[in-house]
């Protein structure tokens, strides 16, 4: 673990990030429960309608859509209450459409594109993703990644998210979005098994 801390403290400098040398080295494959492909497709999936939720598709339909696909139980506790409520703030739309992001590292894990943390998701993300058919062939026939890569990610992510909250705390310039890199975080960690919920996932730097 503490070459892989060292490897990408090396890539953070080379593109103009700051380390703190202080931070731990993530939680071992031995400390955590990794989620299966199946997970990571479902959780895919149900992020696609929760993400279109954030742009007034309806709130029912979503609900009626991912309850027929069963994989209801795959979301946070706020996705749940969203469904259940039918109603929405302002916020949370706002919150849902940053979701996006945490969709680009799920994408990434499954094969279907890659990872640039210092860019927006892509653009066609949505287009590629199984929505109103084809979900559950997807969610069939998912693979994941090597955990070696998605363990590299995890501390990486974990390392730019400490520089971003950072730049915030003492007022810099920051090289990174901090919203792009939380929302990315959240879901890397998740496929990691650093936590049950996905809405419950910390935060922490």
């Amino acid at each position: 673990m503490e070459y892989l801390k060292s490897q990408n403290e090396e890539q953070l400098r080379a593109l103009g990030v700051g380390v703190n040398l202080h931070l731990p080295c993530i939680e071992s494959l031995e400390e955590v429960e990794p989620r299966s492909a199946s997970d990571v497709a479902k959780q895919l999936v149900a992020l696609s309608y929760m993400i279109r939720i954030g742009y007034d598709y309806p709130i029912a339909e979503a609900r009626e859509g991912l309850a027929q696909l069963e994989i209801l139980d795959i979301l946070g506790s706020t996705a749940k209450k969203i469904l259940e409520s039918g109603e929405l703030t302002e916020q949370q739309k706002i919150d849902l459409t940053w979701q996006a992001e945490a969709a680009q590292s799920l994408a990434w894990a499954l094969g279907m594109t890659e990872l640039d943390h210092t860019r927006p998701c892509d653009e066609d993300l949505a287009d590629r993703t199984p929505f109103g058919e084809g979900e559950r062939e997807f969610i069939q026939a998912a693979q994941l990644r090597p955990m070696s890569e998605i363990q590299q990610q995890v501390d990486l992510i974990y390392r730019m998210h400490w520089y971003a909250v950072n730049c915030r705390l003492v007022g810099e310039a920051c090289v990174l979005n901090e919203s792009i890199i939380r929302e990315r975080r959240r879901a890397l960690d998740w496929m990691y098994g650093v936590a049950e919920d996905w809405d419950q996932v910390p935060m922490d730097t």
